[in-house]
């Protein structure tokens, strides 16, 4: 895998990594992501909310996955074999905490001016996740603020009520053996790309 620490300076404040979630295409900035691999030995944790995949140790320490795809109101991903994590480590936030995504596409490089406001009609989004859309192979592509996403007093407190005996739980899918890769070192290829205008 590329490195990405040469996209994460103060002179790249407009990189994103573009990532799918079955057909749909939305983008993290990239000065948020820590690293990405490959989903495997993500433990599922009873009582916990829908978007709440489970845990995963890196590195000795305990990480929460959660399915970017329930998070945003779609339904639970199904593991493929370039199903991964992208590991976000937040501004004021020790630990990190990953995304779970269909696949990891590419390293976008945006010109500021090409940044738009989201509309605020007709959004499939929280309209407070989008950081806003821009021009991409001749349609539109939705930039992600992986902080609101992982706003960990939101989250928290959906986690509290999944937990609450007199309230309905919601529908947790149970993680499955991830698939087998083409190499188990391997991580999602990272290829710088220019934005389409």
């Amino acid at each position: 895998m590329e490195s990405l620490e040469k996209y994460v300076s103060a002179e790249y404040t407009h990189n994103f990594i573009t990532c799918s979630l079955g057909e749909e295409l939305f983008a993290l900035r990239l000065a948020q992501v820590r690293e990405i691999i490959f989903y495997r030995n993500v433990s599922p944790v009873p009582l916990m909310p829908s978007f709440m995949r489970g845990i995963y140790n890196l590195r000795g320490h305990v990480m929460p996955v959660i399915d970017l795809a329930v998070r945003l109101g779609r339904p639970p991903l199904v593991l493929n074999k370039r199903s991964s994590i992208v590991i976000c480590q937040l501004e004021h936030k020790a630990q990190p905490l990953g995304l779970l995504v269909d696949t990891v596409c590419d390293v976008l490089v945006l010109p500021p001016e090409s940044i738009e406001q989201a509309p605020a009609f007709g959004a499939e989004v929280r309209h407070d996740f989008i950081i806003g859309i821009a021009p991409f192979n001749d349609d539109f592509i939705v930039l992600l603020d992986a902080e609101r996403l992982l706003k960990m007093s939101e989250l928290s407190q959906l986690m509290q009520q999944a937990q609450e005996p007199n309230l309905p739980l919601p529908a947790i899918q149970q993680p499955i053996a991830a698939p087998e890769h083409a190499a188990d070192n391997e991580l999602p290829p990272i290829h710088p790309a220019q934005a389409q205008h």
